[in-house]
Order: structure tokens, then sequence, then C-alpha cells
């Protein structure tokens, strides 16, 4: 009998060992193992998750928002600058180069002194065209920045000019034109359609060839007064692809070829694009 009770007293002891073992291992797991494994999971989640929802490039665009808003417009500008060197896949990127762009065409446009900008005194024999060639500007320029109202020149006028040695870079999967200046972005503009002749290679280097402008078909010379609404095309050494607006109601549509942008985008490049200047085009 005794050897029996003992027996059920050891199995008891036994069974009270195991759910203590059972109980401390299941307060580690609650409080040590399962916590750590949680973290680690978490931890994994938080890093395949934050690429995409912390934009680093946020912090400098508020900057320069508010540094707009106090009306200081060069720290607001380098702030904008940052943000396009250092977070290229951040969401502010594009608003952050449009503003940039429209600050450089602004600044371009001023008279305010800038990098490239010079003074130039009228001599004998001048002419815009003269001009155009000696200063690497274009007449168009010329004519807007000093309010010329005639292509008539007196000696001793004091004209602004501009040096310009743009590059023009045309992504038609983008759907992008920019424009760099020795070898910086100065701005970017929305092709809103292109079409290119038959056998146009998808990546090619030219040139631009000139510029012309048309009145319902007919050609018009810069020094006419129509020449300020004639519709312009800017030719470059490529045939058939031009820069230019959309066809025209006058035009050939299924003939037409060449990168479409919008009237006041082909109204700009046409004032600071002169002959020569490079194009890069990538499809």
């Amino acid at each position: 009998m005794l050897k029996a009770y003992l027996k059920i007293i050891f199995a008891f002891i036994a069974i009270l060992c195991v759910a203590l073992g059972i109980a401390v291992l299941y307060y580690f797991w609650e409080n040590d193992i399962e916590p750590r494994q949680r973290a680690r999971r978490e931890i994994a989640e938080i890093r395949e998750i934050a690429p995409e929802s912390i934009d680093l490039g946020k912090g400098e665009y508020d900057a320069a928002v508010a540094f707009m808003k106090q009306g200081d417009l060069p720290l607001a500008r380098q702030r904008l600058v940052n943000l396009m060197m250092r977070y290229e896949d951040s969401s502010y990127y594009p608003e952050a180069k449009r503003i940039i762009g429209e600050q450089n065409l602004d600044m371009l446009l001023s008279k305010d002194p800038m990098p490239g900008k010079s003074e130039y005194i009228v001599k004998r024999g001048d002419s815009l065209l003269r001009i155009e060639s000696q200063s690497k500007s274009t007449i168009q320029y010329i004519s807007y920045i000093n309010d010329l109202k005639t292509i008539n020149l007196n000696i001793g006028d004091q004209l602004i000019i501009c040096e310009f040695d743009f590059t023009v870079y045309v992504n038609t999967t983008r759907k992008i034109l920019e424009l760099r200046q020795n070898d910086r972005f100065f701005k970017e503009y929305n092709i809103v359609g292109f079409k290119f002749p038959p056998g146009t290679p998808t990546s090619f280097d030219a040139t631009i060839k000139g510029k012309e402008a048309y009145i319902e078909g007919k050609a018009i010379r810069f020094d006419k007064p129509e020449y300020i609404d004639a519709r312009k095309i800017i030719r470059t050494s490529r045939a058939g692809v031009n820069v230019r607006t959309p066809p025209a109601k006058d035009e050939n549509a299924q003939y037409t070829t060449g990168i479409f942008l919008d009237y006041g985008d082909v109204e700009e490049l046409n004032m600071i694009l002169r002959k020569g200047a490079k194009v890069q085009l990538r499809r």
C-alpha cells in the first residue's frame, strides 16, 4: 500500500514539474521570445515601407516655401536646388524643377545683371544681325530685353546682350524637352505631341539650323510688324524634326512632323535658342 502511495506522490510531483516547466517556458515565450520576434517583424515591415512613406525632399521643399513667403527668394532657390541635387526620387522634384525653370527664365528676361549678361555699345556699321553673330545672342532676345520697336540702331546706343550656350535634350518617352546651359539645368517644357518622318532613328544628335515664322502659310521676316503674332518654327539639321506648335488649320496634319509644344513655350525657345545650338533626342 505504501509503495502505491509513493508512486502516486512521485507521479504527482512529476506532473507538477512538467507543469512548472511549461509555465516557465510560456512565461519566457510571452515576455521575452515572442516580443523579440514581434519587434523583428515590425522592424522588417518598417524597413520595407519607409522608402515609400518618407519623402526626404519634403523638408527642403517646405523650407523653400517658407522662404518664399518671407520674400527671401535666394534662400528659397537654394533649397529647391538642394532638393533637385539630392532627392531626384522625391514627389516634390517635378515642382522644384518647374519653379527653378521659371526663376531662370524670369532672371534672363529681366534687365537685372546675371552671369552671361553684358552691355554692348552700338558702333558704326552695327546691325542686329551683326551683334547677334558677335555676341552669341539672338535678335529676338536683344529686341525684347532692350524694348526695341524697330531694327534701326543708333551709334552709342547701350544694349543689354546675353551669350547663350543652350543644349536641347528631348526625351520622347517622358515627353519632356529640357534646356541646359553649360551642362546645368535651365528649364523644362512639356511635349504635347510628336511625329517624325519615316526612317527617323530612335536616337540622334542634331543642331538648330534656323528659325522661321509664318502667318497662314506665308513666311514673315523678323523686321515685319506681323512677326510677333506669327507661328514660329525652330528647324533642326534633322529633316522633318522641328520644334513647333501642333499643325494649324491651314496645314495638312497628316504630313506635318516635328516636336509639338504649346504656343508660349515655342515663343520662349524661339527667343533664346540660336543657330548651331546642340539638340539631343532620345526615345
